[in-house]
């Protein structure tokens, strides 16, 4: 009976407090009715009215959780409160600017729950696809890359300043703002936007507040949310703009200049975190952006005059996931309803009144990807006048054909996995007339880049790799790159090219290195070979297809023997050519890459062919061979989680040919581990000699648990014999091979393990890998 009548207690003092914020509210509405003269029966219809006071919605910056404006949205939409502005910072700022564009919140809501916030936070392609072949086998090798600008001599700067001004340049998001602001993409005041709007943004060049009142609605928007060291600043009418959070992250005041009289807060601003939850750099800088605005922020926390504040506790600034972002949405709703009386009642009050100004613009932005298009023109600013046409050409983003918004996204998409540029944008100017314009606006990024790339494997132990590129990422001209892995089997390559856009690209390697190696036969260590090689080479090949790379070249070889030990070998090597030898080659290549991913793909596919003709003993008679070989690996996904991998490996050598370096191996997780020809085979560990021709058939299965979990079954086949119309006979020899894998899918590269049989080995064996393959 006690904790009745103390319950009692509290909710009659909770209802007494209701009172009195509803009297004072609706004084306060009744005082501001009382100040504002009295409209002339000549200007109104309806006789003497009053001015209604006008309502502000201030939505609060931070991050991720900023999905939980949208739930707050959706109550507003429900209770018909009249909304006269908007103003937001950060992510306040990009959910308060759609909603100002006339979108619903159950708009935005499909709007979000439709994005894919991997690419959004990066500057990724789209798809995979999109990528430039090189692109996709530079990604696949290393772990790091770090972009810079080339050292200008005759300027006295650190070589800091050359690098980007954040890790990300925004264009991804920024270019999913343009895409849903059709029809308010160009320069204008964003009062005559359906709901007037403004946010905040921060000149890192003064420290002083920026209020983005007009311009360009989406450049605007992804200022807001710029946040410093993670996404680079937006230029600006000479500013250099960063998120708003560092100085006004709950902008009230701003609502208040512009004329607000009633505010709606929506505070996302998470407590004090403590100790225990600030131990990643994300947490560390989030924090560090909260602290700026502190003073401001309690400042214009008192101004409010009602107060929303979601749960978002379990959430930080990053957690940008689909059942995050759910969840945040609904705790937004759920906060706002809880509000829903005082929201009612002020819509009931506000309801009956005239703003007593003219009606606003009510013609809602429009999504591109719903739009079709057939541009006058195509603009491509920010590169020479002579490489415009070549580059509408690459893209598809010609004038006078039908383009669907897919189609620039996808022809965006293209441009930036070239890797000349560190941002590609648009916008469409005549939105809605004949006259449709479309200006693509490209920013050149860093040309040259340092590459890191780390691995351990149980057959080789650790391994680093490092590339440094000049000019690399530059889009035509002259490019060089150093290349050097320090590991078991150590080498060094230089590389020199020139691409040209009307001509395939010309390259010459120059690559020498160590090998040491075991050769087996089954269980038995046959040999051991420790040699030193050189190579060098001219070829020609495409630059800039997305999914097929073309090589034809030359090549000249050399290998030095060091040491040679010499058991039982099998019947069909006993003449090994083991001698310091010389070979010049002329070879084709072919490959077609369609992956999705190169690790853990769905869908896609890559082949690999190539053709080889050697030359040799130019001193004691001449002597040539060749070889064709085949590599194909598929992917087919079944629903999201679960897919069918086959695979097909082939080499077959044409002509006598028993130079170690050249004859055919298999073995091995990875194809051309020691020797380019190498074939791999699950059930064997290390190299093993194989006959003349050698054929492999490969099945994998794989399912995904969770998110980053897999779990393979492997099941492959070899045959091979002394030449390829004997494969299938009975000279010719089978394999069979089984093996289960695990592999974790991390920030650092794939981790692996997996084990394995054979009937040639007989023997169960394990496999472990950390990191990309190179």
């Amino acid at each position: 009976m006690r904790h009745v009548v103390c319950l009692q207690g509290r909710n009659n003092f909770i209802g007494k407090m209701k009172g009195m914020f509803y009297r004072k509210l609706i004084l306060g509405i009744a005082a501001l009715m009382a100040c504002v003269p009295l409209a002339s029966a000549n200007g109104n219809e309806d006789g003497m009215a009053a001015r209604r006071p006008k309502v502000a919605l201030v939505l609060c910056g931070g991050g991720a959780k900023g999905a939980a404006h949208i739930g707050v949205l959706k109550v507003l939409e429900e209770a018909k409160v009249p909304i006269d502005m908007i103003v937001g910072t950060s992510i306040g700022g990009l959910v308060g600017g759609i909603y100002a564009m006339g979108y619903t919140a159950v708009e935005i809501d499909s709007i979000v729950a439709g994005c894919d916030w991997k690419y959004l936070l990066s500057d990724n392609t789209y798809s995979r696809r999109d990528e430039s072949f090189s692109g996709k086998m530079f990604d696949s090798r290393y772990l790091l890359k770090i972009p810079f600008y080339s050292m200008n001599p005759d300027v006295k700067d650190s070589p800091v300043s050359r690098l980007p001004a954040g890790l990300i340049s925004g264009q991804n998001v920024l270019n999913l703002l343009s895409g849903i602001s059709m029809g308010y993409q160009e320069r204008m005041d964003f009062s005559n936007l359906p709901i007037p709007f403004a946010c905040v943004a921060a000149d890192l060049s003064t420290g002083e507040q920026v209020v983005l009142d007009k311009g360009e609605l989406p450049f605007c928007m992804r200022a807001t949310m710029a946040i410093p060291g993670v996404f680079a600043p937006v230029e600006m009418d000479g500013k250099v703009l960063v998120d708003g959070g560092i100085i006004n992250n709950f902008p009230v005041d701003v609502a208040k200049s512009m004329g607000a009289d009633i505010i709606i807060g929506v505070d996302i601003k998470n407590d004090y975190p403590g100790a225990e939850n600030l131990k990643s750099m994300p947490q560390v800088l989030a924090q560090m952006i909260a602290l700026m605005g502190n003073d401001r922020y309690q400042k214009n926390l008192r101004q409010v005059d009602i107060l929303i504040k979601p749960d978002v506790s379990e959430y930080g600034t990053y957690s940008f996931n689909k059942p995050a972002i759910e969840q945040l949405t609904i705790n937004g709703y759920v906060a706002a309803k809880e509000k829903y009386a005082q929201l009612e009642e002020l819509a009931l009050k506000l309801n009956t009144l005239s703003l007593g100004e003219k009606d606003q613009n009510q013609v809602k932005a429009t999504e591109l990807v719903r739009d079709t298009f057939c541009f006058k023109s195509v603009a491509i600013n920010g590169v020479a006048k002579k490489n415009e046409h070549w580059l509408r050409r690459l893209s598809g983003l010609k004038p006078n054909i039908k383009l669907t918004g897919a189609d620039i996204n996808r022809g965006i998409s293209i441009l930036m996995g070239t890797r000349a540029f560190s941002s590609v944008t648009y916008t469409v100017q005549g939105s809605g007339t004949d006259d449709e314009r479309l200006v693509v606006n490209i920013v050149n990024g860093p040309t040259n880049v340092l590459a890191l790339g780390a691995r351990f494997d149980s057959e080789e132990a650790a391994g680093i790799l490092v590339h440094l590129g000049v000019n690399e990422y530059g889009l035509l001209g002259s490019k060089a790159g150093f290349t050097g892995r320090l590991s078991y089997n150590p080498y060094g390559e230089f590389d020199y090219s020139f691409t040209s856009k009307d001509f395939p690209k010309v390259e010459f390697k120059y690559k020498i290195g160590g090998m040491d190696m075991n050769i087996y036969k089954s269980t038995e260590n046959q040999n051991n070979l420790s040699f030193v090689y050189q190579s060098g080479e001219i070829n020609l090949s495409n630059i800039y297809l997305r999914n097929f790379n073309f090589m034809l070249g030359a090549r000249f070889e050399h290998y030095d023997f060091s040491r040679y030990l010499k058991h039982n070998i099998p019947d069909n090597y006993q003449e090994y050519a083991i001698k310091d030898s010389s070979y010049e080659s002329y070879y084709f290549k072919g490959e077609m890459d369609t992956r999705d991913d190169s690790y853990y793909a769905m869908d896609g596919m890559y082949f690999e062919v190539d053709g080889t003709v050697w030359q040799t003993d130019f001193r004691s008679g001449f002597k040539s061979f060749g070889s064709v070989r085949l590599m194909l690996q598929g992917a087919l996904g079944i629903g999201e989680r679960f897919a069918v991998l086959p695979h097909f490996y082939g080499r077959v050598i044409i002509g006598d040919c028993t130079e170690i370096p050249f004859i055919n191996y298999i073995g091995g997780s990875e194809p051309g581990r020691y020797f380019r020809q190498q074939l791999p085979f699950i059930g064997i560990n290390y190299a093993n000699p194989a006959y003349n021709a050698v054929m492999i058939g490969r099945l994998d299965l794989r399912q995904r648990i969770g998110s980053n979990h897999y779990i393979y079954g492997m099941v492959n086949y070899m045959r091979d014999a002394s030449s390829l119309d004997q494969v299938f006979s009975e000279n010719g020899r089978g394999l069979w091979g089984v093996g289960l894998k695990y592999s974790l899918n991390t920030p650092v590269g794939p981790v692996s393990f997996n084990v394995h049989w054979s009937d040639y080995e007989h023997r169960f064996g394990a496999y472990v890998s950390l990191g990309h393959y190179f």
